[in-house]
């Protein structure tokens, strides 16, 4: 997570179970080195401009990234969220002064197209001092070819978050269960690393 932070976007893409929240979490309690942590966890009701952008902002206050001399600091976005509503938040977001990372969970919640247009926005230009992390159960729709050609984009996925033969240990362990090397591989040939489904092979072998 540190090193993909470092870039503009990281996109946690995986399926349901698979730890994405728990791993950003982890990192997120690990006290990030590249600035002010703003999360914002999000469900269907905020796939809504006024909404979503509310939270934001909140969320980038909250966190301390917003110094009191910045037009984000007093910015409430009104009914209509239209491209000036967003340039101003991009102004003001290319006025502070650190970096801040937002963590967007649950962002495969968000599918209003003016909703989408404005991250679009929010990535098309360079601003140094924005980190952003989408966490989602499928890929957003916005133009991640040319992020990752541009080489400013980091993925973590499936094979990223699968548990490790030594993970696996440890969490069993932690449910008491002891196994062999044998049976081991075999619960992660069935698993495939999968979060949830260690758990359910823990209570299982219990």
């Amino acid at each position: 997570f540190e090193a993909g932070v470092a870039r503009p976007l990281t996109v946690v893409s995986a399926g349901a179970g698979w730890g994405k929240t728990l791993a950003a979490a982890a990192w997120a309690t690990s006290g990030p080195a590249v600035g002010k942590l703003a999360w914002v966890s999000l469900d269907e009701a905020d796939s809504e401009p006024r909404l979503f952008w509310s939270y934001v902002l909140t969320a980038l206050r909250r966190c301390g990234a917003v110094p009191a001399d910045n037009d984000l600091a007093e910015l409430i976005p009104g009914p209509i969220i239209d491209e000036e509503t967003i340039r101003r938040i991009l102004y003001g977001i290319s006025q502070l002064p650190a970096p801040f990372v937002l963590v967007l969970d649950d962002f495969h919640e968000i599918d209003d197209a003016d909703v989408l247009s404005g991250v679009a926005m929010l990535l098309r230009y360079p601003l140094p001092q924005r980190r952003l992390v989408l966490i989602t159960r499928m890929d957003p729709m916005l133009s991640l070819h040319r992020l990752r050609l541009s080489g400013d984009l980091a993925e973590i996925r499936a094979a990223d978050l699968a548990f490790s033969p030594e993970e696996a240990t440890a969490m069993l362990g932690q449910y008491g269960v002891s196994i062999d090397a044998v049976r081991l591989a075999q619960v992660l040939g069935h698993t495939e690393g999968w979060a949830a489904g260690l758990r359910l092979a823990a209570l299982t072998l219990q």
